[in-house]
């Protein structure tokens, strides 16, 4: 199997990388189990992020 990135782990964090990573080539991503066991899955609501460079920290908290 060839591929130009791993990505191991299908939370946040791992989805976001992927979505990154698949503009630059192709991705391989791995999970312990199903796509829906993550800690962000788990979470239940309580992340905050922000979606543009002009949001602060202050402003999604």
């Amino acid at each position: 199997m060839d591929t130009d990135f791993l990505i191991v782990g299908v939370g946040v964090a791992g989805l976001r990388a992927f979505i990154e990573a698949s503009k630059g080539g192709q991705v391989l991503v791995l999970t312990k189990d199903r796509w829906t066991e993550s800690a962000s899955e788990y979470s239940q609501g309580d992340i905050a992020f922000a979606l543009s460079d002009i949001e602060t920290a202050k402003a999604v908290a």
